[in-house]
């Protein structure tokens, strides 16, 4: 398990930005979590919550669901069955929006007060929920995301009028932008 921290010394070995335009710690956290969050999308986390029935069919959404990215993976019901008894997502349950909130609604099943069901649904990852399988690929997105700052430094950068101590910052935007590629 990897932190925010043994992220970014990754990040900075593979950057190697020696001309130190990305000086401020707080550039390469905000970068590294741009990248943990498009990594969220492909590979988003699962979380696992209870949730007590109430003889109805409509519930309230699991603690931890994020409103316009979390999905739900399965929801088993009854629990315990052995194999695991799984509702069908097209047949017996949606996400229902009401007027004021969204809630799961599930069409077939009204678990009594002694009942609960379990939900299985996706939040977005942090550093210690990447899997370290894919801590290099993470990091490996994380550089790319910094070298295309500093591309974006260099080309914003105006040409000395003194040639002596002239810099080519349009050939090093080129350089950082084909190495973020």
């Amino acid at each position: 398990m990897s932190t925010l921290t043994d992220i970014r010394e990754k990040v900075i070995g593979i950057v190697r930005d020696n001309a130190g335009k990305l000086l401020n710690p707080e550039d390469y956290y905000r970068i590294i979590t741009a990248a943990i969050n498009r990594y969220s999308k492909i590979k988003p986390a699962p979380k696992v919550a209870d949730i007590t029935g109430n003889s109805t069919h409509d519930y309230t959404l699991p603690p931890g669901w994020i409103d316009e990215f979390s999905r739900i993976i399965y929801i088993e019901y009854p629990i315990g069955d052995v194999p695991a008894t799984l509702l069908d997502s097209s047949d017996d349950y949606e996400i229902y929006q009401s007027p004021t909130e969204k809630k799961i609604r599930l069409k077939n099943e009204a678990p009594a007060a002694s009942a609960s069901f379990r939900v299985a649904f996706t939040i977005p990852r942090a550093a210690t929920t990447i899997p370290d399988n894919d801590v290099d690929a993470l990091c490996n997105l994380a550089s790319s995301f910094c070298l295309d700052e500093l591309a974006n430094v260099y080309a914003q950068s105006s040409d000395s009028t003194i040639g002596a101590d002239s810099v080519d910052h349009k050939s090093k935007s080129q350089e950082y932008a084909s190495r973020a590629k």
